[in-house]
């Protein structure tokens, strides 16, 4: 019997409802990889300056794999995205809070803003997991964050990416 992730099932029954064929196994990255950076009137957070837009990290595509008898989603990076690894850099987005305290030590910044419960994810290529010793102030709009970029080739929470040393430029 064939075990499905969360994500899979996700992709499935959203298939299902749009009146789709559901996706064979392997697809859902196709599927994720054909969905445009401006959804439904949702625009991604637009590149600033000498930022890194989505588009770079979104380029990512996830690949399922055995890894000790468990399977994972790991990243497959793209050339540019590696020469990434370890350099300072500036991406803008959206912050999702980790806990309820005004200054977030950790957060997710996203693609995407955070307003629509509803909102299609578009999965790991579109969220930074982001590490801020001082803490970025909690703001529903678009912001620009600095730090060492950090891939993650098998992250026990399918993230992808890790900011560290991060801090919010211009506020």
């Amino acid at each position: 019997m064939q075990t499905l992730t969360r994500r899979q099932i996700l992709i499935a029954a959203a298939a299902g409802a749009a009146g789709m064929t559901p996706p064979r196994q392997g697809q859902a990255q196709e599927i994720l990889s054909d969905l445009p950076l401006d959804q439904h009137g949702w625009s991604a957070a637009p590149s600033v300056g000498d930022s890194i837009g989505w588009e770079v990290w979104g380029a990512t595509r996830e690949e399922e794999r055995q890894v000790n008898g468990q399977l994972w989603t790991v990243p497959r990076f793209t050339s540019t995205v590696r020469r990434l690894d370890g350099r300072r850099v500036r991406v803008n987005g959206y912050m999702m809070e980790w806990d309820a305290t005004p200054r977030q030590r950790r957060f997710l910044l996203l693609a995407y803003p955070t307003t629509c419960p509803f909102h299609l994810s578009v999965g790991p290529s579109f969220c930074i997991d982001v590490r801020s010793p001082e803490g970025v102030l909690y703001d529903p709009e678009a912001m620009l964050i600095e730090g060492t970029m950090n891939l993650l080739e098998q992250d026990p929470e399918m993230l992808f990416y890790r900011m560290t040393d991060a801090r919010r430029i211009g506020a």
